[in-house]
């Protein structure tokens, strides 16, 4: 009688890779198929781990000597199959940091506190800064105990200590005109871990007829200095994070039959107190039309690591907003863009590179309409299929000739169609500002 083939072992779950900080743990599995019993052995870039022969791997007290990529050996009479690489990333732990999360706009402004913990410590204090013209009224919603805080009477005393019990300690200061602070004692149970831990929320009552992005939110040393501890048997310093961007949609799509694209209003702004370094602004999201073609947006920058349309690029002072007009190609002119905006820090564009080619204009003209209230500017000029032109524009005809110092490029760069394009001007983000009907003034060059 034949006896049966034996087969090796079939992995059916393969371990996943996992990144941690020091002195958290890590855990891999696998899942096999095969004779039993099955044996496991697993490895440390190639190198056998001495007595770690379970389908679970368990590492704890991560060290950064722990990097590296874990494979197991499942093993049965039939042979040996060795599972895939997962790679496992220890970080060193962090520097103690508080920082923001996404500012949220409305009747009561609200932002997320977020804590990046160096890992064990039991008590925190900070204190944000604000505009009292803009913002009133601050209270603290707590994530470690799920409730508004009530503001203390006066000043707080001392710092932070470990709390007992099994539940969190939260105190808010109130004292300084302009200034907020919060304390929290947590007990031992209850330690931060390494890496980013929320806090709570921030709220505010926005006062009426002041701008959205007018809050100047920071942390500050006052009433309560930024502390984070125990670290190493004493209470540490710690760092603060800057507020982000804030885009705020201000409108939906709607066809310009001016243009024939769809023209939607974002505003963009910074309701921090530095200045926020080249803020990109990238547009996600956008479908087919009714005709199955890709709807894309037209003033593009140019795309992203990610594929993301880029509509905007440039630094964002304090208390600070821009308004952009974002249009969209759609084909079939029904089609509704979605758009998905994101915001990010990055590094300076490239300027583009211009010949010293002018062409002429055909037609300027300055008009308003329910669309363009502010006003804009109609610029038409012939164009030639495969070519890219850029308008350039300054605030007297004389300063073309004056040096580059004194001319402003509008971008992205326009291709040209074979024929006559019609290009709007109504400020960002193809211009720094809306044109007036009389400060501005405009040529038309060719892309090299």
């Amino acid at each position: 009688m034949a006896v049966p083939l034996m087969a090796q072992p079939v992995i059916t779950s393969q371990p996943l890779g996992a990144t941690h900080y020091e002195g958290q743990a890590a855990t891999f599995s696998v899942a096999a198929t095969g004779a039993a019993p099955l044996r496991y052995q697993w490895r440390q870039s190639g190198d056998g781990l001495e007595n770690q022969t379970n389908s679970t791997l368990v590492l704890t007290n991560l060290t950064l000597r722990q990097n590296g990529i874990y494979s197991v050996d499942v093993s049965d009479a039939a042979g040996t199959t060795r599972s895939s690489g997962a790679v496992l990333s220890v970080l060193a732990k962090p520097f103690p940091t508080f920082g923001f999360g996404p500012y949220q706009l409305g009747a009561t402004p609200e932002v997320p506190i977020q804590y990046l913990a160096y890992g064990g410590e039991t008590n925190l204090q900070f204190s944000v800064g604000y505009n009292t013209n803009a913002l009133a009224n601050p209270r603290f919603i707590s994530s470690l105990t799920n409730q508004v805080v009530p503001v203390a009477a006066g000043r707080l005393a001392g710092p932070a200590g470990e709390v007992g019990g099994t539940s969190a300690e939260v105190q808010t200061d109130a004292s300084s005109n302009g200034f907020f602070g919060v304390r929290i004692a947590l007990p031992s149970s209850m330690a931060f871990a390494p890496g980013v831990n929320p806090l709570g929320r921030l709220v505010f009552d926005q006062r009426e007829g002041v701008g959205a992005f007018e809050a100047a939110l920071g942390y500050a040393g006052t009433p309560l200095a930024l502390l984070a501890g125990p670290l190493a048997g004493t209470n540490a310093a710690a760092l603060s994070g800057a507020i982000g961007p804030v885009v705020q949609v201000a409108s939906s799509p709607v066809l310009d039959p001016q243009s024939g694209l769809f023209l939607q209003r974002v505003h963009i702004g910074n309701p921090g107190v530095s200045t926020q370094a080249q803020v990109r602004v990238t547009v996600a999201g956008l479908t087919n039309d009714s005709l199955g073609i890709p709807i894309r947006v037209y003033n593009s920058l140019g795309t992203n690591s990610a594929g993301e349309a880029m509509v905007f690029s440039a630094d964002l002072p304090p208390a600070s907003g821009r308004v952009l007009g974002i249009e969209y190609y759609v084909a079939d002119l029904t089609t509704v863009p979605t758009p998905v905006f994101a915001t990010e820090q990055v590094t300076t564009l490239s300027v583009p590179s211009l010949s010293v080619r002018t062409l002429a204009v055909d037609r300027a003209l300055y008009f308003t309409n329910s669309t363009f209230p502010a006003g804009a500017f109609l610029i038409e000029f012939p164009t030639e299929l495969g070519r890219n032109y850029f308008v350039q524009y300054t605030t007297s005809p004389e300063l073309f000739g004056q040096g580059s110092a004194n001319v402003r490029t509008a971008r992205p760069a326009i291709p040209g169609t074979g024929s006559r394009v019609q290009w709007i001007d109504y400020g960002a983000p193809k211009t720094e500002s809306a044109p007036g009907a009389t400060n501005r003034f405009y040529r038309v060059i060719l892309g090299l």
